[in-house]
């Protein structure tokens, strides 16, 4: 069984029998050092309690190692605990150490001080403790202790040896061996946590411990401050030859000739020092390296950590440098030296993400390090935590610097990290060792509509049920301000009438409430030249005031009803996420009470704002957003500018009344103006565009776009791609811009005329750099003009309703479309293409190969030269028109002469022939021909259908063939085919043959020869000494003046030679007397 000793006696006598396993001395008592013999003489781990009171070791005598005299050796495991290190101390009397450990023993010490020790034989170590096994020291403080070797205080070495401390202080210790350590030499595994090592000194190096290169050294949360060396020696705080760890460590305050706080020299193996989260300050070197001096071998890590206010004499004030320095995310900087090097000298390797104050003298530093800047940092003080650190000041460039962040989750002080400490929406480390935290102020339970005010340099929340002042927080403008909501539907007014009170750093309020309406947040009695909203989602953002270069930053979560923004402002921004939105600008809906509304659906918090005095500004970020003016308060008279971002935005303020710039982005834009004088840019891809009413300036920007100015003097510019440019009504600027293919695109009612430079009739616009145009006439008797136009690409015409005129352009391809009503339509000289539309239209192709489509109705379609496709369309009397000097033959499907023609659909043709000697064949033509022979001797052939064939001058021939025909001649042969056909001979000597129908056969003047053939004819001879022959049939026979010859031949004829001297072949037939009275009209017709 385990023994458990009480001691209740101070005085230092042994134990009266070593062998009985009581610990009493020879009078009874339980003294300290029999209960140290007894636990010796049993195994296992006894335990002593040692009351409040001192306890000095008097029974000198240190060649002894039983525990009987001089210092308490302890040979067997044991648990010491006293009364608490201010109540109970264990004091050597500074005539020998207080505790030799022996090797192997297990032993924890806790609740002493463990005082006045001293290792006084040739180069002892230990004065206060030599741990040779494995020792434990918890809420202890060893001061006041000397060695004349190594460890001061305590003295840690030996195969297998391990020393633990926690919260506990080491002070006021000395060594003056060469050994060094003026607190602790450690040759073992050993781990300080929560420790303080103060005011301790060595001879040689380490004024506060010596890790020697056996030794393995790990600090936490523990601070090592004003301890120093002799002269020339090294390691002011710190002297290192093996492996040292420091992590939440203050190393500050010391003195050595080579470093100041940490001396790492390698005398053999490994010789390393890590440090993270740790702040080396203040320290001095009389030479070099005021906070660390890192010699050749050995190699430094440095992690999140600060090093300021050191000094060096010579070199380097923060780190002299002969060996690899690895640092990253940590403050190097407002440290000083005599000589180069103030923060560095010498090379490092930048880990990155460092603020260097000064880059003289040292190198290796990386782009995304901070060089050459105020680190703006407080005194070391206790800022929190278990240890000082240096607070981070306002506007130190640390604050939210660390851009890679860290692998930590807390700072030095053991407080959060990353967070917001700049209030900026996004939690990101800060430099070196202290991360800002900001300031809390939770509304307390109930409190749920509140006034927040400044109120000298605290911050008052108002209950506004109450009227009483419920919380009071001092304000400290290097943190931001915390104001968390209830649970409930809180509503919180910011109110600037005594001040602001948001400080340097921000505020953040977090609402939350969820059993209604949700939070509500207020601005009121505060002005500003700017004031910026920023919407990260449907219930955060941030809102950014600005008076001269005065920042209010005042961040926001979870507010969900409302933002009630009544600040008096001269310019407001409101900044949407990069997600598609759907934003309405608004009245509130109380008429001229200055206050609109700005309201998404479901990415933003609604706003309800008073009107700014000079500008609003509306953004949305990427995605394919709409944003639709609708109102805005009567009172409203700033100007509006609405800024698109990438993706395809729909910019709506057609139903604002006064002026507006819309820009457009990367995307494909629709953007609508309102009837005042609006600007208005599509910037890249391609857009739409439409200005509305009032005065506009249009850009296009690049990428095709399709820009109308409406009524109003607009200012058009297409700018970059192939854009389509519409001026609308007045006087217009219109600029194609740079692209190849740009068209003038204009609807009126109106006559309009086309030029390169202006197009006429709803005003006069000025064009520049069109290579296109497209005109529509309106429900009117419109011309649209272009002839004059030589664009590279196409002139389209469409003449709307109305019986319209379309003149292309002369020298452009062409495409003209009547639409509705008779309208005429001539092309160029280029291929068009020319629709009809509804209505007898009229079609005239012009040069080359051109479409003609007569669409509905009767249309004339004229193809001119070229080969061209006539198509007649659904009418029913559609009429092919040609001329010229040249062959024509006309088929149901072609028409050749002057090109091949496609015919398609057309009831009728007119052909004239020109003075040469032309044939014109329609006798493959179904429908009705009109053939004219013109000058030359023409050969004309009608074709199925009731055709008109007029020789004209020369000696021509015309055969009417199938149907109902009239030929007139010259001095020609005229052949009907096999219908009821109409000749006339015309002046000159005609020979005139009827066909199998009943024709009418007029010689008209000349000596004509008339052969009706078979049917029942009529012949006039008319003038001169005609040949009339009736042919088969019936025929009536009509000499006329001069000397004919009538034969009636087969039937029953009647025959007449009327003047002249006539003979008559068929006597039977004679009627003397007879006359045709009066005449028909085909009889003279010419």
């Amino acid at each position: 069984m385990l023994a458990a000793f009480v001691v209740n006696s101070t005085v230092d006598e042994p134990d009266a029998n070593l062998s009985d396993g009581i610990a009493a001395d020879s009078l009874g008592r339980v003294t300290l050092r029999a209960a140290i013999q007894q636990a010796n003489a049993l195994s296992g781990g006894d335990t002593i309690t040692l009351p409040a009171g001192t306890y000095s070791l008097t029974q000198f005598g240190s060649g002894e190692n039983a525990g009987a005299t001089g210092d308490l050796d302890i040979l067997d495991g044991v648990t010491l605990t006293g009364a608490g290190a201010d109540v109970t101390f264990i004091n050597g009397l500074s005539q020998d150490r207080v505790f030799d450990i022996a090797a192997g023993v297990p032993v924890k010490l806790s609740e002493v001080t463990i005082e006045s020790g001293l290792a006084f034989l040739s180069q002892e170590d230990g004065g206060g403790l030599r741990n040779f096994g494995t020792l434990e020291l918890t809420k202890v403080v060893v001061a006041n202790n000397s060695a004349s070797g190594g460890g001061g205080a305590i003295a840690s070495y030996g195969t297998g040896s391990t020393l633990t401390i926690t919260d506990s202080t080491i002070e006021s210790n000395s060594s003056s061996g060469p050994l060094g350590g003026g607190a602790i030499f450690n040759g073992s595994l050993t781990t300080i946590t929560r420790g303080v090592l103060k005011n301790n000194s060595s001879s040689f190096n380490g004024g506060a411990i010596v890790n020697a290169n056996s030794g393995t050294l790990t600090l936490l949360q523990s601070t090592v401050k004003t301890n120093g060396v002799g002269l020339g020696a090294k390691g002011g705080g710190i002297y290192n030859n093996g492996v040292l760890t420091a992590n939440y460590t203050t190393i500050s305050g010391n003195t050595a000739s080579d470093g100041g706080g940490i001396a790492n020299v390698n005398f053999s193996g490994t010789t390393s020092v890590s440090l993270l989260l740790t702040t080396i300050s203040g320290n001095s070197a009389t030479n070099r390296g005021g906070g660390i001096f890192n010699d050749f071998g050995a190699t430094v890590l440095i992690t999140d950590s600060t090093i300021t206010a050191n000094s060096a004499a010579a070199e380097g004030g923060g780190i002299f440098r002969q060996s690899e320095v690895k640092m990253g995310g940590s403050i190097l900087a407002a440290n000083s030296a005599g000589s180069t090097g103030v923060d560095l000298y010498g090379p490092m390797v930048s880990l990155g993400n460092n603020l260097i104050g000064s880059t003289a003298g040292g190198s290796g530093f990386r782009t995304d390090d901070i060089k050459n800047q105020n680190p703006h940092l407080g005194a070391l003080q206790d800022n929190g935590g278990p240890t000082f650190t240096h607070a981070l000041l306002s506007g130190s460039p640390a604050i939210d610097g660390n851009t890679t962040n860290t692998s930590t989750t807390d700072d030095q002080r053991l407080l959060p990290r990353p967070v917001d400490a700049n209030n900026d929406g996004t939690a990101q480390a800060d430099i070196g060792a202290y991360e800002a935290q900001p300031t809390s102020l939770p509304l307390p339970p109930g409190a749920n509509n509140v006034t927040i005010t400044l109120n000298g340099g605290n911050v008052d929340v108002t209950d506004n049920t109450t009227g009483l002042v419920i919380v009071t927080v001092p304000v400290n403008p290097v943190t931001p301000l915390i104001i968390t909501g209830t649970s409930g539907d809180d509503s919180v007014t910011i109110d600037f009438s005594n001040g602001n009170p948001i400080p340097a750093s921000g505020a953040t309020f977090i609402g939350g409430g969820s059993s209604g309406s949700g939070d509500q947040l207020v601005l009121t009695n505060g002005t500003f030249d700017s004031v910026t909203h920023v919407f990260f989602d449907a219930s955060s953002g941030k809102i950014t005031m600005q008076i001269g270069t005065t920042v209010s930053v005042l961040n926001y979560q979870a507010v969900t009803a409302a933002i009630i923004d009544s600040l008096t402002v001269t310019n407001r921004t409101y900044q949407f996420a990069a997600t598609s939105d759907n934003v309405t600008l608004a009245d509130n809906g109380t008429i001229g009470d200055g206050v609109s509304k700005l309201s998404s659906v479901s990415t933003s918090t609604p706003v309800a704002f008073s009107v700014p005095s000079s500008s609003l500004s509306i953004r949305v970020k990427d995605g394919d957003d709409t944003l639709t003016l609708t109102a805005v308060d009567a009172l409203f008279a700033a100007s509006v500018l609405v800024l698109g971002d990438n993706g395809n935005d729909l910019l709506d303020a057609s139903a604002l009344t006064f002026n507006v710039s819309l820009q457009g982005n990367v995307g494909a834009d629709t953007l609508k103006g309102g009837t005042g004088n609006d600007d208005l840019n599509g910037h890249s891809e391609d857009d739409s565009i439409d200005g509305g009413a009032g005065s506009d300036s249009i850009q296009g920007g690049a990428g095709n776009d399709v820009l109308v100015g409406a009524a109003g003097i607009d200012t058009v510019l297409g700018q970059g791609g192939n854009d389509s440019l519409t001026g609308g009504f007045d006087n217009d600027q219109l600029d194609g811009g740079t692209g190849g293919n740009d068209v003038l695109v204009e609807y009126a009612d109106a006559n309009l005329t086309l030029t390169n430079a202006q197009l006429l009739g709803i005003g006069t616009d000025t064009l520049v750099g069109f290579e296109s145009a497209n005109l529509t006439g309106g429900a009117g008797n419109n011309t649209l003009t272009a002839t004059a136009f030589t664009g590279e690409g196409a002139v389209t015409l469409n003449g709307g309703g109305g019986n319209d005129t379309l003149l292309g352009a002369a020298s452009r391809v062409n495409v003209l479309n009547g639409d509705d009503g008779h309208d005429s339509l001539k092309g160029g000289s280029l291929k068009d293409t020319l629709s009809g539309g509804t209505g007898n239209d009229s079609l005239q192709g012009m040069g080359d190969a051109d479409k003609l489509f007569g669409q509905d109705d009767n249309d004339t379609l004229l193809g001119g030269t070229g080969s061209d496709t006539l198509d007649g369309g659904t009418g029913t009397g559609d009429l092919i028109v040609d001329s010229g000097n040249v062959h024509f033959t006309l088929t149901n499907s072609l028409l050749t002469g002057n090109g091949t023609d496609v015919v398609v659909a057309v009831e009728a043709a007119q052909i004239t022939g020109g003075i040469s000697n032309n044939k014109l064949d329609a006798s493959e033509f179904s429908g009705n021909v009109t053939l004219i022979g013109d000058a030359g001797n023409d050969t004309l052939i009608g074709g199925a259908g009731n055709d008109s064939l007029q020789g004209d001058v020369g000696s021509d021939s015309l055969k009417g063939r199938d149907g109902d025909d009239l030929l007139k001649g010259g001095n020609d042969t005229l052949t009907t085919g096999t219908d009821n056909d109409t000749i006339n001979g015309g002046n000159g000597n005609d020979l005139l043959l009827g066909g199998i129908g009943n024709d009418a056969l007029s010689g008209f003047t000349g000596n004509d020869t008339i052969n009706g053939g078979a049917g029942n004819d009529t012949l006039y001879g008319g003038d001169g000494n005609d040949n009339l022959l009736g042919g088969a049939g019936s025929d009536t026979c009509l000499g006329g003046n001069g000397d004919d010859t009538l034969n009636g031949q087969g039937g029953v004829d009647k025959l007449s030679g009327d003047a002249g001297v006539n003979v008559f072949i068929d006597i039977a037939d004679r009627v003397e007397g007879f006359a045709i009275n009066p005449l028909p009209v085909w009889v003279n017709a010419t």
